[in-house]
């Protein structure tokens, strides 16, 4: 990888602890297949998560129309992920923020 100089700045630190936070509950494995400079998925697997789906994460094969109420039900399920993260972090006697 060329860092162009960046590895030691802030904005480095900062990504690097995204991708740790948000790696902290992944599991499973990914096949893939390196050839001539790409790299191709050929399976990937979880025993303890049901999450992935091929039919529900592609756009194409969901048979639902959309409408701009339909937003408010997209925000109220947001909350309810957000609310138990807080509820989960103030659990583990972790800060909310790290405001000094």
């Amino acid at each position: 990888m060329d860092s162009k100089g960046m590895y030691f700045t802030p904005e480095r630190e900062f990504v690097q602890q995204a991708i740790s936070i948000s790696q902290k509950q992944v599991d499973g494995k990914v096949e893939a297949l390196a050839y001539k400079g790409n790299v191709i998925i050929v399976g990937r697997s979880s025993e303890t998560s049901n999450l992935y789906s091929e039919d529900e994460s592609s756009m194409d094969t969901l048979d639902m129309d959309w409408s701009v109420e339909d937003t408010t039900g997209f925000i109220n399920v947001n909350a309810i992920r957000i609310a138990k993260y807080g509820e989960r972090k103030i659990r583990d006697g972790e800060p909310l923020s790290k405001r000094k």
